[in-house]
């Protein structure tokens, strides 16, 4: 994502394969970027809580000379998504920077008025994917809604049966990644630029009676043709044959700036119009409408505001 909006990074790729996007985010309201002074403040207050009060050569040094250890005390993943599903970050840990330079505008403000990188594409988010938000109810969740609280009742939790915990992950990640990469999509589209975008929900057969769907992260394995990494020597004829699949999409795009070719399902280019995505599931590669539509649709009008 930075690379794409990047002034210093552009003419240095040719295309672009974007995995579950979320910091910096194509959504600025689900995860804003930090600005450079609040970050300078971050790590200005992270050195003075570990005792180093000074701002020249010797406060440098007293922080270069802090044990690993020290640094990474309290900045675990988990912790990092408290962290900022509570609105802030941990310790010492800015997060994605709008520095002037490398990032000189968040990537939503870039990709509106056409100032990316115009490369090919590979654009999506995996169905169980990362969500970040916090809520104790289910009154809290639908609040993020605002005005469509009721739309989003009826869509995520029609009959009222929903576990809390169950509405949080497909809220929260349709919220976090899987509407943002959608938007990503569209808006790349729209410059026209070729996109191909996807939903990712494979499931390794060793983990189906534990794992409702396919986490964040959990597709590297299979674009990468490695599934072992994920179950080792539970690993089945199904699974490998995702990973060829997989991987055969993402090389092809990697060579040529198209995914298709030797046989395998057509994946058609993105049209924002269109309703339609490339899904890899337990059953095979599907392409066809996407199932999450109306959910994706709702959260495009809490973050433009019904324009």
């Amino acid at each position: 994502m930075v690379h794409l909006i990047s002034p210093l990074s552009r003419g240095l790729f040719h295309a672009a394969i974007l995995q579950s996007p979320g910091l910096p985010t194509a959504r600025s309201k689900s995860l804003p970027v930090t600005q450079l002074a609040d970050a300078e403040k971050i790590a200005v207050d992270y050195a003075r809580s570990l005792g180093i009060t000074g701002e020249g050569a010797e406060a440098l040094k007293a922080l270069r000379t802090l044990p690993a250890s020290k640094l990474v005390e309290g900045t675990s993943g988990s912790e990092e998504i408290a962290a900022l599903s509570a609105g802030t970050h941990v310790r010492g840990i800015a997060g994605a920077i709008c520095d002037g330079q490398l990032v000189v505008e968040p990537p939503e403000a870039a990709f509106a008025a056409g100032r990316q990188a115009t490369v090919p594409i590979i654009v999506g988010a995996n169905d169980r994917d990362l969500g970040i938000g916090s809520a104790n109810s289910k009154d809290e969740v639908f609040l993020l809604f605002g005005p469509h609280a009721d739309e989003g009742r009826q869509l995520y939790d029609p009959r009222g049966e929903e576990t809390l915990e169950e509405l949080k992950q497909q809220v929260f990640a349709d919220k976090t990644l899987v509407e943002p990469a959608r938007h990503l999509a569209d808006e790349a589209a729209r410059a026209g630029q070729p996109v191909w975008h996807y939903r990712f929900s494979y499931v390794a057969q060793s983990q189906r009676a534990v794992l409702a769907g396919t986490p964040h992260g959990f597709e590297i394995p299979y674009t990468f043709d490695i599934p072992a990494v994920l179950v080792g020597d539970k690993v089945t004829a199904s699974d490998r044959a995702m990973g060829d699949i997989a991987s055969a999409y993402w090389v092809s795009f990697a060579k040529t700036g198209d995914p298709n070719g030797e046989g395998r399902p057509l994946w058609p280019r993105h049209e924002p119009a269109a309703n339609s995505v490339i899904n890899f599931t337990n059953e095979g590669v599907m392409v066809g409408p996407d199932p999450l539509r109306a959910r994706l649709d709702l959260w495009q009008k809490v973050f433009e505001g019904d324009r």
